[in-house]
C-alpha cells in the first residue's frame, strides 16, 4: 500500500491565508496544513489575482510568500527557517527546479 504523505501536496497560498490558514471556521484545511508533514506542502501567493488581506486592493505577488509563511509558522509552531527551506525544497523538487 502506497504511503499518502508521499503524493500528497498542499499548496498553502495568498488566498488560503486569509481565507483558511487565519479564519476560525476554516478548521479541517488548518488542521491539514498542521498535521501533514512539513515535506508536502509548498506555498505559492495565488498571484496576480488574490493578494493576502493585508494588500487589499494592490496586485499580487510571490514578494509576499512571506506573509504566507508566517501564517504556517503560527500554525505549525514551527521555526520560519525550517518551514522556509523545506517547502523551498519541496517547490524545486516538485517543479523539477535546479536553483541551488
Amino acid at each position: 500500500m502506497p504511503n499518502i504523505y508521499n503524493s500528497v501536496v498542499l499548496v498553502v497560498s495568498g488566498f488560503n491565508q486569509n481565507a483558511y490558514l487565519q479564519c476560525d471556521r476554516a478548521t479541517k484545511i488548518r488542521a491539514v496544513a498542521t498535521h501533514l508533514p512539513l515535506q508536502s506542502l509548498v506555498l505559492e501567493t495565488d498571484s496576480p489575482n488574490i493578494p493576502p488581506v493585508a494588500f487589499h486592493g494592490q496586485r499580487n505577488s510571490p514578494e509576499y510568500l512571506p506573509v504566507i509563511l508566517l501564517a504556517l509558522v503560527n500554525l505549525r509552531k514551527e521555526s520560519v527557517e525550517k518551514i522556509a527551506e523545506q517547502t523551498t525544497e519541496n517547490a524545486e523538487n516538485l517543479l523539477h527546479l535546479q536553483v541551488s
